[in-house]
């Protein structure tokens, strides 16, 4: 455990403390979790070995070891946008303004704990203590591009992520209208 880091236990709950935040994270009750102050390291037990509680054990276990990490160096996530004109701008703290082929900007607020900084044009990085929020933040937040066809530059680009399911979602429907289906997902994604 490094040692700028606070932990507090309650009940079924843990706080993490560091130089980065402060994370908590409400545990199951099937998992005991102890922290020793001589040995300064938390300790995660189950109370038997059935497959639940193996399970939540190691779940239990990463996400304290996930928010150790978070609160003391933090997680970063690179994006690229890639397409023809497509860029995005720094408007305000942590509010993005996407040009991604809409007549309009589309202006996307970071969530909270999360940092937004925009280097160049076609550069997004995201930075914050809790891994979820800032390596998810993302995909879960609509950034992504439906292509049509006549931007097929846009998709003849390099794409480091590709939504397959929805680009064959979209190419059933489009074959079920009769419409040549040569639509995709262009995922803002690094």
């Amino acid at each position: 455990m490094p040692a700028a880091v606070k932990i507090s236990l309650a009940d079924s709950t843990i706080d993490v403390e560091g130089p980065k935040g402060k994370l908590t994270f409400a545990h199951r009750r099937e998992i005991s979790v102890k922290y020793d102050e001589a040995a300064k390291q938390i300790v995660v037990a189950r109370p038997d070995d059935e497959r639940l509680n193996r399970a939540l054990h190691g779940l239990t276990r990463s996400l304290i070891a996930n928010m150790v990490k978070g609160v003391t160096e933090g997680y970063t996530k690179k994006l690229e946008i890639v397409g023809v004109g497509y860029q995005a701008q720094l408007k305000k703290a942590n509010t993005i303004a996407l040009q991604v082929g809409f007549a309009n900007q589309i202006l996307m607020e970071a969530p909270a704990g999360v940092s937004v900084v925009v280097p160049d044009p076609t550069h997004i990085t995201i930075s914050g203590a809790d891994s979820k929020r800032s390596a998810s933040s993302p995909p879960r937040s609509g950034w992504c591009v439906r292509l049509s066809p006549t931007r097929e530059k846009a998709s003849a680009t390099k794409v480091k992520s590709f939504d397959a399911r929805a680009a064959r979602r979209s190419e059933r429907s489009k074959a079920q209208e009769g419409v040549e289906a040569k639509q995709g997902w262009l995922m803002v994604n690094g």
